[in-house]
């Protein structure tokens, strides 16, 4: 059989949805594997307004949850179209109250619309802002600001990060892509909650990970945000799961220890 022969029935052979999906959810991949017993659901917040953590994290501990919040420093103590942002005083409550903290840029960066270099620079600003505010703490994981993920920085970042959250949906089964975890947006204006059960039931019959972002969370919310009714009611449908409820660090940590034990 010829060599272009030999690649047409190679080629053949591999689904045709694999095509249709962007080259940065194939390529520079960090695979794990999941083997779970329980499934996971993880609640994150991006950038992130005062109303995810004095309406959001106060949600989720009334529900004995906790979740992570990805920032970006430049916007503490600002004003933007999400309503407040966050204050200092918000972060040391959050960690006081063993929610984590994440990495999403200094300066909220596209990071294909800057170059790598100053995309990396920072990070490392934001990274270093932080743990001269808190000095035992650290960002361990990060998420693309705006979604916005591109083959370098998935590769670069893996070398700073033990995760890296998108926002492309699904749930992450079977051979977990580290480099960039799959994420569900909760908004009340286009995400119905019949929706979120559906990802929920799917959720505990593969035993995967179902990670969940928003923005702000108050009664005429942002489109990219929710009220505080609709963040209750998955909040409640989570609870009711049979799913383990853990931020980013927590179900990295199970996840290792699960893999561990294979």
């Amino acid at each position: 059989m010829s060599v272009a022969a030999s690649l047409k029935r190679s080629l053949s052979r591999i689904p045709k949805y694999i095509f249709r999906r962007p080259l940065r959810e194939i390529l520079c991949r960090r695979p794990l594997h999941a083997n779970l017993s329980k499934p996971i659901i993880s609640f994150t917040f991006d950038d992130f307004p005062r109303s995810a953590w004095t309406v959001g994290g106060r949600i989720l501990m009334a529900n004995d949850m906790r979740g992570t919040y990805y920032i970006s420093l430049a916007l503490m103590d600002s004003v933007t179209h999400l309503g407040e942002q966050f204050t200092r005083g918000d972060l040391a409550e959050l960690l006081e109250n063993e929610h984590e903290v994440a990495c999403h840029t200094f300066s909220h960066y596209d990071c294909r619309a800057v170059r790598l270099s100053a995309y990396l620079d920072d990070i490392t600003r934001n990274r270093h802002e932080f743990e001269s505010m808190f000095p035992c703490r650290s960002l361990r994981n990060h998420a693309f600001p705006s979604g916005r993920a591109s083959l370098p920085a998935k590769h670069c970042l893996a070398r700073h990060f033990d995760s890296i959250r998108g926002i492309h949906p699904g749930l992450n089964v079977d051979s977990i892509d580290l480099n960039l975890l799959r994420a569900n947006g909760l908004y009340s204006d286009s995400v119905d909650l019949g929706h979120v059960r559906q990802l929920i039931q799917e959720n505990n019959s593969k035993k995967g990970w179902l990670i969940f972002y928003t923005h702000d969370i108050c009664n005429q919310p942002s489109a990219v945000g929710c009220t505080p009714r609709h963040f209750e009611q998955v909040v409640q449908m989570a609870g009711e799961s049979n799913a383990l409820i853990l931020t980013i660090k927590q179900s990295l940590d199970h996840l290792l220890a699960c893999s561990s034990l294979r």
